[in-house]
């Protein structure tokens, strides 16, 4: 609140000030209006978030007054608007002969979310006909979280599972709107040194401040009754950005280096819980083993965010006046990244007990990149373009420990220790992000009879891995963990080519047109990805080598091969009347995941100018998204 009252003081002083010094010498232009609207919605409706951020998540459904305001000096230019205490937005601008310009805004607004019920009645239930193995009993409504006895039959016998409710939801803001409150600061501004033609200082800053609840999503534990709750969880977040800089402008080359700094921080305190007892479905079995994720009694937190810093600098260089109308562009990129947990938000972030115990360290990712780009055109009508850019990423590795289970709960045909000798638990874990990344453009653009643009273009990406999947061994060999992740992933190469056909064959009529088809070699794949239906009853010891014998199917959200086609039409039969259409298909597969999909969209819009100061717009949009995939639905054992 002394922040706004300060920023507010200071504007209004700014504007006292500047208005004092220019306003014998320059003409002023004040405008404004004040309009009273109203809107009705029913009372139980306006009290419901849930319909009221599906209707509009940046909107405030009820009557009321908006004043606006407009004041132009020439050189100081002050505009803004109210509806209320957090719906308002005011802009200054100050020019001082083009030597020093400036830019200042606040902006402030509600952001509606809605109260979500993950399992409501009626919820459709894609598990029926499954069956556990060797007993008669179906699993029926398990979404909808009704059921009836659960039965297990293993071989050591037979029991009665976790209950009735084998999936089960607890809403701890039971009917609780949730919102958010938005204000944003920015500032900008540009000097010209004038004893240094064509050298330029400059910043930018913004600020953005978040208060409010929003609803969020944790479980209770792995490995129990699979329990979810929802939460309002506290919204106290502040995110910085400031950017200081230089720009030198000459006849023939330019060059511009900027610093920009940039922090997120999340002050509220997380959600902390006691994880739920842990569960087997058959009594007296002993919980899963080595699987159970929080095998503890201690506390523990939810949806924890950490502090964010990225630091940056980036170099531009062009340089003209080169043969054949040529213009070389080049630039660099270094950012550095750290990521760090706050124990001043309030809590520990060490876990003690358990099989848990880790302490969270600062993640620090590198990004390096480099650009080099050369357009020449060698013909009056004939234009090139040759663009070449590699970035890197990369990050600290994690040292993974799996520590080992107790031999007294061995499941029944398996070995006491199922991962091996206990010496080898700990390995290395790369990055997933970690990758080194070429890319490569060539486009050709020609010029026919004045009307028409035609372009032609190749663009290639390759992409080569740090980290490595999950090889093929089986994990009830006593080597397995020394070497888990020995499978380094192929490298992922995209081709693609591109057509884009403009033109204006008629004064009244203009089209543009574009073809692009994507082909990709071994896209990013996760090779044990999915089960097939069925799967192999012949293993008895599946609690551990259930992904090895039983996930063997490819999955993978890329495609292998994509084509998109765009089409619009702009018709101007007359001055104040424009008719316009467009439409896109795009289709895209990947055979080894087993999946296709297309997307047609089509649409129209008419403008329409009755007079200088009110235009008519009607529009209508169509789309239809169609996929074909295999569905996965998990079943917990309880």
């Amino acid at each position: 609140m002394k922040r706004f009252v300060f920023l507010s003081i200071f504007l209004f002083l700014s504007l006292i000030l500047c208005f004092s010094f220019f306003a014998r010498a320059e003409s002023i232009k004040p405008t404004g209006s004040v309009s009273v609207f109203g809107i009705y919605t029913d009372e139980n409706d306006r009290l419901d978030n849930d319909k009221m951020s599906a209707l509009g998540e940046y909107e405030e459904w009820w009557s009321g007054g908006e004043g606006n305001i407009k004041l132009d000096f020439d050189s100081l230019k002050f505009e803004g608007y109210v509806r209320d205490d957090y719906d308002w937005f005011a802009n200054l601008g100050f020019d001082a002969k083009r030597m020093f310009q400036f830019k200042g805004s606040v902006n402030r607004m509600f952001h509606y979310f809605g109260h979500e019920i993950p399992f409501p009645e009626g919820y459709p239930d894609y598990t029926d006909g499954f069956q556990l193995e060797n007993s008669p009993w179906v699993y029926n409504d398990v979404i909808a979280n009704e059921a009836g006895s659960l039965n297990y039959t293993t071989s050591t016998g037979s029991g009665t599972g976790a209950g009735g409710k084998i999936v089960r939801y607890t809403d701890l803001d039971v009917g609780k709107n949730y919102y958010i409150r938005i204000t944003k600061y920015a500032t900008s501004g540009i000097f010209h040194v004038p004893t240094l033609p064509g050298l330029k200082l400059f910043y930018d800053f913004n600020r953005y401040e978040k208060f409010g609840h929003r609803q969020m999503y944790y479980m209770g534990s792995k490995c129990a009754t699979c329990h979810i709750y929802t939460y309002g969880r506290r919204i106290n977040e502040r995110a910085n950005t400031l950017k200081l800089g230089l720009r030198v402008t000459r006849k023939l080359w330019g060059l511009e280096y900027y610093y920009e700094y940039k922090d997120f921080e999340d002050k509220a305190k997380p959600h902390s819980f006691y994880p739920d007892e842990v569960h087997h479905p058959k009594k007296g079995a002993n919980p899963f083993l080595g699987e159970v994720l929080y095998d503890e009694n201690n506390l523990l937190y939810a949806n924890t965010s950490p502090d964010v810093y990225k630091y940056t600098h980036v170099v531009k260089f062009y340089l003209k006046g080169l043969p054949f109308y040529s213009k070389l562009v080049a630039s660099y990129v270094y950012s550095n990244i750290k990521s760090e947990y706050d124990d001043d938000a309030g809590y520990d972030l060490m876990s003690s007990g358990g099989n848990y115990d880790r302490e969270r360290e600062s993640l620090s990712p590198y990004f390096y990149a480099f650009l080099i780009s050369l357009t020449s055109r060698p013909l009056n009508n004939l234009t090139i373009n040759a663009k070449y850019r590699y970035y890197s990423i990369d990050a600290d590795n994690v040292d993974v420990t799996l520590y080992p289970v107790d031999p007294s709960a061995s499941w029944a045909g398996c070995s006491d220790n199922p991962y091996g000798d206990p010496a080898h638990y700990t390995y290395k874990s790369d990055y997933v992000l970690d990758r080194n990344v070429n890319e490569v453009k060539l486009a050709l653009s020609y010029i026919l009879k004045s009307k028409y643009v035609v372009s032609l273009g190749w663009e290639m990406e390759n992409i080569n891995r740090s980290s490595k999947q999950m090889n093929s061994q089986d994990p009830l060999d006593p080597n397995f963990p020394d070497s888990p992740y020995t499978e380094s992933y192929d490298d992922t190469t995209t081709n693609s080519v591109f057509l884009n056909f403009n033109g204006k064959p008629f004064k009244k009529l203009s089209f543009r047109f574009s073809f692009r088809y994507d082909y990709t070699d071994d896209p990013f794949e996760f090779e044990k990805a999915k089960c097939p239906s069925g799967g192999d009853s012949s293993v008895s010891c599946y609690t551990y080598d259930i992904w090895q014998y039983y996930r063997n199917l490819v999955g993978s959200a890329d495609p292998e091969n994509s084509y998109t086609t765009k089409l619009s039409l702009d018709f101007t039969p007359t001055k104040n009347l424009i008719l316009g259409f467009n439409g896109r298909y795009s289709y895209q597969d990947n055979d080894d995941a087993d999946w296709d999909k297309y997307i047609i969209s089509v649409g129209a819009n008419l403008t329409y100018q009755l007079t200088k100061r009110l235009t008519f717009n009607l529009g209508y949009e169509y789309q239809n998204i169609n996929t074909e995939t295999p569905a996965v639905v998990p079943i917990f054992d309880g």
